[in-house]
């Protein structure tokens, strides 16, 4: 499964050049469309693209961190606005078809509430969670053909990894894993192919690889306390902190 390459500035340096040469290379892009910003739209927090109308174009959805703590969903075909508001921020948003009708619906964490299911007309379920740090991916994690929903959560002192899946009464859980620290920078990835997606995590300066039956598959000490920012593609995980590049494949 390979290891940790630790990057500095130079693999920044590196990765902004290459972007640079890419971006030369590729035609100009207009815009398709705009909308003007919701009328009290207060600064979104996520952003996320799926076919939440179920008519094969692709809709957005975006959530606010701030009052009035909305989560929009923007129509790709009729580019009308549906808006619903909040109690409490929201954190984060993972999209997938979680109860196999064709459409795909938004899963919204909302601090120290939990997390909420959205479809064309609204919430649809809702997952109550106390914590107050949240963080959702969605995918076949378990390989059977059905999106499931990740969650790690961290209160002050503790965190821990849960996956969901849906049913006929709202989202059951699978497994849990607990972790002694919060942990951060959750992301879903396919690192050890052709045994199905892992989820990748930090908690006290550790990386995490979790399977998808819940067992630790190895474990990473890196150089920081957290991570503030990941990113997936091509079947490895970038963890980012505050002066440091982590690469695990």
């Amino acid at each position: 499964m390979g290891g940790v390459r630790k990057a500095g500035l130079l693999a920044v340096v590196q990765l902004l050049a290459l972007c640079s040469y890419a971006r030369a290379q590729l035609p100009c892009l207009a815009v398709a469309w705009s909308l003007p910003v919701p009328e009290g739209y207060a600064g979104w927090r996520c952003l996320a693209a799926a076919d939440v109308t179920g008519d094969g174009t692709l809709d957005i959805v975006a959530g606010e961190f701030s009052e009035p703590y909305g989560v929009y969903v923007v129509d790709g075909a009729s580019h009308t606005v549906a808006a619903w508001h909040g109690e409490a921020p929201v954190l984060d948003i993972a999209t997938g078809d979680f109860d196999s009708d064709g459409a795909e619906e938004a899963a919204v964490a909302r601090a120290a509430s939990g997390i909420e299911l959205y479809g064309a007309g609204g919430i649809e379920a809702e997952l109550p969670l106390a914590e107050a740090m949240l963080e959702v991916e969605a995918g076949d994690i378990d390989s059977d053909g059905v999106d499931e929903l990740a969650v790690a959560a961290s209160g002050p002192y503790t965190g821990w990894l849960a996956v969901y899946e849906w049913s006929s009464r709202g989202f059951k859980q699978l497994w849990k894993v607990s972790f002694g620290a919060p942990c951060s920078g959750l992301k879903l990835a396919d690192l050890a192919p052709p045994q199905g997606l892992e989820l990748v995590l930090e908690s006290s300066g550790v990386a995490y690889c979790v399977s998808s039956s819940g067992a630790f598959l190895w474990v990473c000490r890196l150089s920081c306390s957290s991570v503030y920012m990941t990113a997936e593609a091509g079947g490895a995980v970038a963890m980012v902190d505050g002066s440091e590049v982590y690469l695990i494949q």
